[in-house]
Parts: C-alpha cells; sequence; structure tokens
C-alpha cells in the first residue's frame, strides 16, 4: 500500500497547501510512464532522487487539479 505524507520539509507548516509525497518503486514509475497523467508529472516522476526504497516524489498540493494528480498517482502506486 503506497503510503503518502502530508508533512513537507520536516514538518515545516505551510500555508494553504501540503506536500504530498510517496517513494514509486520502477514498476510504478513505468505506470506513470504509461499513463495519462499531464507531462510536467510524468516528468516530476522520471526525474525525482532514486532511494533504496525507490524514487522519492514530492509533489505540491495547491489546487483540485493537483490533489485530482495526486490521487492519481496514489491509484497507479497502489496499483504495482
Amino acid at each position: 500500500m503506497a503510503e503518502w505524507s502530508t508533512i513537507g520539509d520536516f514538518g515545516r507548516p505551510r500555508s494553504k497547501h501540503f506536500l504530498a509525497s510517496a517513494a514509486f518503486g520502477e514498476k510504478a514509475v513505468a505506470a506513470v510512464r504509461s499513463s495519462d497523467l499531464p507531462a510536467e508529472t510524468k516528468e516530476l516522476v522520471a526525474t525525482a532522487v532514486r532511494y533504496a526504497e525507490g524514487r522519492a516524489v514530492r509533489i505540491e498540493v495547491r489546487t483540485r487539479r493537483d490533489a485530482g494528480v495526486v490521487q492519481r498517482l496514489a491509484a497507479l502506486r497502489m496499483g504495482t
């Protein structure tokens, strides 16, 4: 199961938005690449720093559109 964090920068409070983050393994990255997500989201995932647990994807959620992208990413992540 994907675990998304809404605490950004080690708990630093944010004004009117939050930071969603998760680790994406290579299967999840491949699912994102073949999805219909926006190109900038695919680029963000493809260029995320790679750690042992996966690529560290962090997205600032400021709008409903951003929230929708995070929901779609979570669905792709949980499906792998």
